[in-house]
Order: C-alpha cells, then structure tokens, then sequence
C-alpha cells in the first residue's frame, strides 16, 4: 500500500524476525542496509535520502507512554529510524513493559543499553515548535511512527 520498493532497514538478524527478508523479496520489496560506509557519506547519504521507509526492532516498548527503546549497534543504525518519512519498529510481545520503570527493573537491563553505542526512547513522530510556535511533524525524524508487535 504504502508503495514503497526500497525499505531502508537493520540487517535482517537484527530484525529478529527469520525469514522476513525473504518474504519481503518475494513480494518485490528490497531490505536496504542502514549503513554509510561509503568513503564519500554524503553521496552514500544523498542515495539513501529517497528511501521512504525506515524498518527496525524495538529492544522494548512501554505501553503507558507508548514509546519504543531502539539500541544502536553494528547492523543497527540509526538512519533506519530518522531519515525516512515512514518508520516501522518490529517490537515482540515478550519485550512489552507496563513502563520504563519496569523496564529498567528488568534484569540486566543496565547491562544490555551499556553494549550499545546509542539508545533512545521514541514516543511517536518527531515534532518541534521552534520556529513561529508552529507544530511541525517530521523536523528531526520521521512524520509517521508504526509499532508491529510480533508473536
């Protein structure tokens, strides 16, 4: 529906979801790595600026704020999250925490967002009101923010 030939996304592992690449090629739509290590990042940048869908998994959710909590790591790039318009988390059932709270209660937790270059908790799409007072959706990230639970 959503049109959208090139999915800009994790590494397949990452996604935590088998056979989801696959699925996703035999329909005609193709997994683009977040990835910029092309010696010239603005060109590598510039060819991944038309991408309209960005594909990650959340490490959790917490269903009061309805937020997701990404990490960063290698095939986990930021990009996959931030630079198109369309962001899509893969989050499973078993990762969903009444609160951040409990989420961080969770054991090993601490230890878990320590492996990671980044972490950051995302509550839908980016707004900002910074020039004139006048909400704009999509300024630092995506215009729309889609949760699929799996399992």
């Amino acid at each position: 529906k959503l049109g959208a030939p090139r999915v800009l996304s994790w590494d397949p592992e990452a996604l935590q979801l088998p056979g989801l690449a696959e699925t996703l090629a035999a329909a005609g739509i193709q997994l683009v790595p977040s990835r910029l290590g092309d010696p010239d990042r603005r060109q590598a940048l510039a060819a991944l600026e038309s991408i309209p869908v960005g594909l990650t998994a959340a490490a959790a959710g917490l269903a009061r704020t309805g937020s997701i909590v990404l990490h960063a790591h290698r095939g986990q790039g930021r990009l996959a999250s931030l630079l198109p318009p369309i962001h899509f988390a893969l989050l499973h059932v078993s990762q969903l925490y009444p609160d951040i709270a409990a989420w961080l209660a969770a054991a090993g937790t601490g230890q878990r967002i320590a492996e990671h270059s980044n972490t950051v908790i995302i509550t839908g799409p980016s707004r900002s009101a910074d020039i004139a007072q006048t909400l704009t959706l999509g300024a630092h990230g995506p215009r729309r923010v889609h949760v699929i639970l799996v399992g």
